[in-house]
């Protein structure tokens, strides 16, 4: 009896059973490429922020007393509310009920006026800032408004350098008279390792009349506070422009580096991804000339 044909049989079904084998092996091996790259950066990919609670407030102002009624999901520390005076200065109001100290969320504190605001744009508008300590100790400041103006998107230009803000003047064509500015610095994480101090009064609004051709220079302090600017036209209407904070609450110990990390994260895993995908298929084709 003739065996060859059965050998080559089993000749062949060795040779494909090889061949199999490298190609799992190269499956494999491209597999592990891909996980490679990605437990590579993983731990980049995987410092997420902290959610941070929310201090968020609803007020009613009256002509004679302001109620503050927390409405976020963090508590408020020393809370202190103020309003302006007949001089333009800010001025405390006395705490008629609540407890100012800590404000749990759903609680409510009322304070009575001293003194009629100011006959002037601002004062006609009426704001009441809101100076507090979130859970961390971290100042924080707030404005209401008991007539709010409307809000721009979009107004003079500005820039920073350092802690001061830059306001640049109205391009010509602009009939911006003046701007009152409300800023309140900010001192950053820093003062967070040293005890705590007591809150000072916050620096009174300024107010700047465009006609001398000069910028509006704002101390902002190191933390880059964002400001309220109120801008008084021609015709007598008001806008009010917000600048942001320079620097987001919450990510000054976060370095530059791994912010944009942050922000480009789904690019770079996307580009890892195919990283992978290509060792696979590179180690697909080595499979193939090997047969």
């Amino acid at each position: 009896m003739d065996l060859h044909p059965a050998e080559d049989k089993w000749a062949a079904r060795s040779v494909h059973e090889a061949e199999d084998s490298s190609l799992v092996r190269h499956i494999l091996i491209g597999g592990c490429c891909l996980l490679r790259h990605l437990l590579r950066f993983s731990p980049l990919l995987m410092v997420l922020p902290v959610q941070a609670g929310v201090l968020q407030f609803q007020t009613a102002i009256e002509p004679n007393a302001v109620c503050l009624t927390h409405s976020g999901d963090e508590a408020a520390y020393q809370i202190s509310l103020w309003s302006l005076d007949s001089r333009s200065h800010w001025e405390q109001l006395s705490l008629v009920s609540g407890n100012a100290d800590y404000l749990p969320p759903g609680q409510t504190l009322c304070a009575q006026r001293c003194s009629a605001p100011p006959a002037t744009p601002l004062g006609r508008s009426d704001p009441v800032l809101i100076l507090l300590r979130d859970q961390a100790g971290s100042e924080t400041a707030q404005l209401a408004w008991r007539k709010p103006p409307r809000v721009v998107e979009t107004g003079l230009r500005f820039a920073r350098v350092g802690p001061q803000l830059e306001i640049v003047r109205p391009e010509p064509g602009n009939d911006i008279l003046n701007t009152q500015a409300i800023a309140i610095p900010y001192a950053g994480i820093a003062t967070l390792a040293k005890s705590l101090h007591p809150m000072v009064p916050p620096p009174d609004p300024i107010q700047h009349d465009w006609r001398s051709g000069e910028p509006l220079i704002l101390d902002t302090g190191i933390g880059q506070a964002g400001a309220w600017l109120l801008h008084e036209y021609g015709d007598g209407h008001l806008e009010l422009q917000i600048a942001p904070d320079g620097i987001v609450r919450g990510r000054e110990q976060i370095p530059n580096w791994l912010a944009s990390l942050r922000a480009y994260a789904f690019d770079l895993a996307s580009l890892l991804g195919l990283a992978g995908i290509l060792s696979l298929f590179a180690g697909l084709v080595r499979a193939r000339m090997q047969r």
